[in-house]
């Protein structure tokens, strides 16, 4: 009777340890759903259908975009946390889930413990743009520039509470320096009343800020970025400009609901760095101004996700940022 129960019992174990293999080796098992927490049509709509097709061959399954936009990414997120965690319902995360925690006190998800990591998949460096009638064109004069006028220089984003408007919150803490907000509807708004000189700086993403640059209509400074751009070189960062950890870069990355299997995210996340190393999508993504930026590993991707979680929460904090 022993033996019986031993030899069942080493049954049970052996088909317990093939049950992950077996479900990653028929993953997906149907179509699978991303979510995309904003309109369609914008940059991280299109980044994300882009890998969703990609992924759909690759797995020889249909990966297609849902889009659930409304209340700061929030609507969105709200539904895929709370989603079943088989994996066959992903979610396109970027930056503002990140700065929500710090900016809404009720939220119904947390970006962190909520979320399983996948991959980052593209980063849109901002570029520190101003206009071209001000005295100043590198960081360093504007710093100078900005100190000698205190409260005088404004600069535009695209919202309170976004990462265009927490870069200037950011870069003002750093250099000492003392700037004013001015909140537009958009990013296209604050650069139009930048170029007629309404406002005198912003942050801007690179497919409008260079451009504008290459027309003459604004000066670029710098770029957000801790690097400087492959696509950019000729931009300098503002870091290495007089303020080393400056470091605002926008990214989109894909994420599951906490407890998806952990096997599953690990296929996810090899298929996706595949996917970004094809020449088809770097090519894409240049058109797009952004890099491709799949994360080393899940863990590599969580780490960055907390990290810029307190990042954005001390940010917030420290310039009194509070949306009623």
């Amino acid at each position: 009777m022993k033996t019986l129960t031993r030899l069942i019992t080493a049954a049970a174990l052996m088909l317990a340890s093939c049950a992950p293999m077996t479900a990653v080796a028929e993953y997906p098992t149907k179509p699978v759903r991303i979510v995309v927490p904003l309109t369609a049509g914008g940059p991280g709509d299109i980044v994300t259908r882009a890998v969703a097709q990609r992924l759909s061959v690759a797995f020889g399954k249909p990966f297609y975009v849902e889009n659930m936009g409304g209340a700061n990414m929030n609507i969105g997120g709200d539904f895929v946390a709370r989603a079943e965690p088989d994996g066959h319902t992903l979610m396109m995360m970027s930056t503002p889930m990140l700065i929500s925690p710090a900016l809404y006190a009720n939220m119904n998800y947390h970006p962190i413990r909520d979320f399983a990591p996948v991959s980052m998949i593209a980063s849109f460096p901002l570029i520190l743009i101003a206009n071209k009638s001000m005295p100043f064109k590198t960081v360093p004069e504007l710093v100078a520039y900005a100190k000698q006028h205190p409260n005088e220089l404004n600069y535009g984003s695209s919202g309170t509470g976004s990462s265009t408007h927490l870069a200037g919150e950011l870069f003002a803490s750093m250099s000492g320096t003392k700037l004013v907000h001015v909140p537009y509807r958009g990013i296209n708004e604050a650069v139009m009343n930048l170029i007629g000189g309404q406002i005198q700086l912003s942050f801007a993403g690179a497919p409008i800020a260079i451009p504008n640059a290459d027309q003459g209509k604004v000066v670029a400074l710098a770029s957000t970025s801790p690097q400087r751009s492959p696509r950019l070189p000729q931009i300098p960062t503002i870091a290495e400009n007089g303020l080393p950890g400056y470091d605002v870069t926008p990214w989109y990355g894909i994420v599951a609901p906490a407890k998806t299997p952990p096997e599953v995210i690990k296929r996810l996340h090899e298929e996706i760095a595949k996917i970004m190393q094809t020449d088809a999508i770097r090519e894409q993504w240049a058109s797009l101004g952004a890099d491709p930026s799949a994360s080393a590993s899940t863990e590599a991707f969580g780490k960055l996700m907390q990290k810029e979680l307190e990042m954005w929460d001390r940010i917030v904090k420290d310039a009194k940022i509070s949306i009623n």
